[in-house]
């Protein structure tokens, strides 16, 4: 019975969010693995249904601020990169200059995700506000997993195939 209600509150769910987007997701991949972990946060918070009605259009709403924060830090380092790109220098201060306003844009990013935290104690109790912390870290190590053992049948060729520049 309780797997009946999870699913039913995860086909709501998924439709709300389908529904109350104004954009079309990126991609269909993008658009899989959020209905994924979606799937996933129902599941590892084990939300009611009261709980996603609220939960989910909130997370949506947090979602695009911080996509719109990394916009703003690409817009930062494009000019850079396109300098580079054309064989050109960069200045100190021009390097100094985007790299400041990038991380300042970084803090920013973890002051809201703080906050998105803890204004959500009105809907999760402290054991949930703990999982959903943690859940975006696990969740991208568990993708970045799942496309390394994809990528070939063999252990010895498993791993990123671009170069690794860092």
């Amino acid at each position: 019975m309780r797997t009946i209600a999870r699913g039913l509150i995860m086909i709501m769910i998924a439709a709300t969010i389908v529904k109350a987007q104004e954009t079309p997701p990126r991609s269909d991949r993008a658009g899989k693995m959020e209905m994924m972990a979606i799937w996933r946060l129902t599941d590892d918070l084990q939300l009611t249904e009261k709980q996603a009605e609220i939960f989910f259009p909130r997370l949506r709403k947090h979602r695009e601020k911080m996509r719109e924060i990394e916009k703003q830090q690409q817009e930062i380092m494009q000019p850079l990169l396109a300098k580079i790109d054309k064989g050109k220098e960069i200045t100190k201060r021009e390097f100094e200059s985007a790299l400041k306003a990038n991380t300042d844009l970084s803090k920013k990013k973890i002051v809201m995700k703080a906050e998105f935290l803890l204004s959500m104690e009105d809907i999760l109790s402290p054991v949930q506000q703990v999982k959903l912390a943690v859940f975006q870290e696990q969740f991208k190590k568990e993708i970045i997993k799942r496309m390394k053992d994809y990528r070939s049948p063999y252990p010895e060729y498993r791993g990123p195939k671009r170069r690794n520049i860092w």
